[in-house]
């Protein structure tokens, strides 16, 4: 017994020195990172912190040696270039990789004559369409390349052509501004689509003339707009885009669940509305018994189907009528019922298609359709 409590009692006690050297060590690291963190943290401080520090990328004054010991100071990464001032690679795009002349406001243009940004462009945008190649050159003719979809509309830059209109001065008229379509479900057991037809929306904008337009070059038209940049409003942002018209004095802004579709217009321009759908009724300022009648496009009389009138004078002149708030205007061929807000009293004068009464032949003669 005596020699089995002097084993256990020399164990116990080898135990004992070893636990004391293990804490020894940890102590002794301990030491050596707080020492290692002191030397680090006073190697940024003189490094970064110096009260002697400054920014080597302000320019001084000729002359001036207050900051000759002072410590430089490089700049934070979020101010740097990453081509010229870290080194990264860059890429230059060309033709229809490049940006389009929608965003001339945001650039200037180089010594060899092509544009630099001065700020990141959006290249993902819900929007996009808007502004590819083939809208900024030509939007009237983009058609259905250049919609997007804002939720609930469907919105374009492509109004109908208005040419056979009695408000359109010369054959060469066209009309800049925005389309608004609703859209209906079109659904299967396996996708789902928004769609809609060209003939049932409602354009908003303004008639010009494309051959009194000056200064048109190859790449653009009379109904071609940019992206507006100017101190006073703030037009590219995830939600939407503001549009200026380059030779009407117009601007629409095109955002992700509008309710409305606006258009704001200056001096010397014309507003206009069209749409591909007869109207049945117009209604000023939310009165029934104060309706609108419009003109036939021909100017004339028109003997029209009974089931089938439109709103058209008698003598089919294009009367003008005042409206001080709102309008409304239900089209047939859609049922859809649309209101048009004003900013301030304006007169209106109306101009619409009808479905003439056709004349039926006698029993004994030959009728030809085609």
């Amino acid at each position: 017994p005596h020699n089995e409590d002097f084993a256990l009692n020399g164990t116990s006690d080898v135990s004992d020195d070893k636990s004391g050297k293990l804490k020894e060590r940890k102590w002794f690291h301990y030491a050596l990172a707080a020492l290692i963190g002191v030397i680090s943290v006073g190697y940024l401080h003189a490094r970064y912190y110096h009260p002697r520090l400054v920014d080597h990328g302000v320019d001084h004054a000729p002359g001036d040696d207050s900051n000759a010991n002072r410590v430089p100071m490089p700049k934070p990464l979020s101010s740097l270039d990453p081509t010229s001032d870290l080194g990264f690679r860059s890429t230059k795009r060309s033709g229809l990789a490049s940006p389009s002349k929608v965003w001339q406001k945001f650039a200037h243009e180089k010594n060899d004559q092509q544009l630099e940004f001065t700020q990141p462009l959006p290249t993902n945008a819900w929007y996009m369409n808007l502004l590819s190649h083939k809208a900024a050159k030509d939007p009237a003719r983009a058609g259905e390349v250049a919609h997007v979809y804002t939720i609930p509309y469907i919105v374009g830059v492509s109004p109908p052509n208005p040419k056979d209109m009695p408000i359109t001065t010369t054959s060469t008229s066209v009309m800049a501004g925005i389309d608004l379509f609703l859209p209906v479900i079109k659904a299967s057991d396996r996708n789902m689509q928004m769609v809609f037809d060209k003939y049932y929306g409602v354009s908003l904008g303004a008639l010009v003339d494309e051959k009194q337009v000056k200064n048109i070059d190859e790449d653009d038209s009379a109904t071609s707009y940019h992206v507006i940049n100017d101190e006073s409003s703030t037009s590219i942002s995830p939600l939407g885009v503001g549009l200026q018209w380059n030779h009407l004095d117009m601007k629409s802004y095109i955002v992700r669940g509008m309710p409305y579709g606006t258009v704001a217009y200056g001096k010397d321009v014309l507003p206009t509305i069209l749409s591909g759908n007869r109207p049945t009724a117009i209604i000023i300022d939310n009165d029934d018994s104060n309706k609108m009648l419009c003109g036939s496009l021909t100017g004339k009389p028109i003997e029209q189907v009974p089931n089938r009138e439109a709103p058209i004078s008698k003598d089919g002149t294009a009367h003008s009528f005042t409206v001080e708030k709102e309008l409304v205007f239900h089209l047939k061929q859609s049922d859809f019922t649309w209101v048009v807000f004003f900013s301030k009293p304006v007169k209106l004068r109306c101009f619409s298609d009808a479905v003439p009464m056709v004349s039926v032949a006698a029993p004994n003669e030959e009728v030809k359709f085609r």
